[in-house]
């Protein structure tokens, strides 16, 4: 919702910007294939998944990339992969991921066995950790992501870390300026 609000008055101001008498037909019709550019993007947005808690929004992405990828491209969109402030965030994102999925959070220990949020750089203060993790298996787990799984029928949604592979999902994280 808030996603399409930021898209139409983006559009509103392309469309005003459009009508002054002092644009160029060559900026006018730059300003008229930006604004078909932003409808098409505000469809997209509609088709997929966004989700609020508290004052952020969270994106579910379907799209495989690595850790570096999937960080780089939510900082392209205004948001960040995830930072887990505390156990009732924690708690609620568990309830929304897909069976079998994996997700990557923001958590790294890319200055090894110090785990920051690449939001902000700060030292993990919560963190959920699956059994066993971190392993840091093979001397080179550095990107932290959730795993959801099945054994003997229960379902486990646990944080481990990973080296860099493709995962499928990606989790974004986007600060929402006003309430809901």
């Amino acid at each position: 919702m808030v996603a399409f609000t930021v898209l139409f008055v983006l559009a509103l101001i392309v469309v005003q910007v459009c009508c002054l008498p002092c644009l160029s037909d060559k900026s006018k019709k730059i300003f008229e294939k930006t604004k078909k550019t932003l409808d098409g993007l505000e469809k997209e947005l509609e088709k997929k998944e966004w989700k609020t808690y508290k004052d952020h929004c969270y994106y579910f992405g379907g799209d495989p990339e690595t850790w570096f990828t999937a960080e780089k491209k939510c900082r392209q969109i205004g948001g960040y992969l995830v930072k887990i402030d505390d156990s009732s965030e924690n708690l609620w994102l568990k309830t929304q991921f897909s069976k079998g999925a994996q997700y990557w959070i923001g958590l790294n220990d890319l200055h090894e066995g110090h785990f920051r949020w690449s939001y902000d750089q700060e030292k993990a203060k919560f963190t959920a950790w699956g059994s066993g993790q971190p392993d840091n298996y093979g001397g080179n787990e550095d990107c932290a992501g959730y795993a959801v799984s099945w054994t003997n029928q229960q379902q486990n949604k646990e944080i481990k870390d990973y080296p860099d592979p493709d995962i499928s999902l990606s989790l974004i994280k986007v600060l929402v300026l006003g309430t809901y």
